[in-house]
């Protein structure tokens, strides 16, 4: 019997949608909380928060990343990683000695 202490998304009763939804919204949501940011919705369209100034910015005419294409990017290589798992029979993984990281 499994243990109260699994956090699989099918454990905790979560649909693939909403686990997906989850993991979009992680790597903004941790942005934010690095650089001790408020969260704030502005409603125009290429404007959000520059974490360096605290302030709404344009973020295509100040050059910062779309950050849509980093979470798709980061998605296709989940995917991917996750495919080839799931297809083969082993996963080998480097573990580095003395990393604490790896704890």
């Amino acid at each position: 019997m499994a243990s109260s202490s699994i956090s699989s998304p099918l454990f905790l009763g979560l649909t693939f949608v909403d686990a997906s939804n989850k993991a979009i919204k992680a790597p903004f949501k941790k942005i934010l909380s690095n650089s001790g940011v408020e969260f704030q919705v502005s409603g125009k369209e290429g404007v959000g928060i520059d974490v360096v100034t605290d302030k709404m910015v344009n973020m295509i005419k100040k050059g910062i990343i779309d950050p849509l294409l980093v979470t798709k990017s980061a998605l296709k290589n989940a995917a991917s990683v996750a495919t080839t798992i799931l297809s083969t029979d082993c996963v080998i993984n480097n573990l580095r000695v003395g990393d604490e990281s790896n704890r």
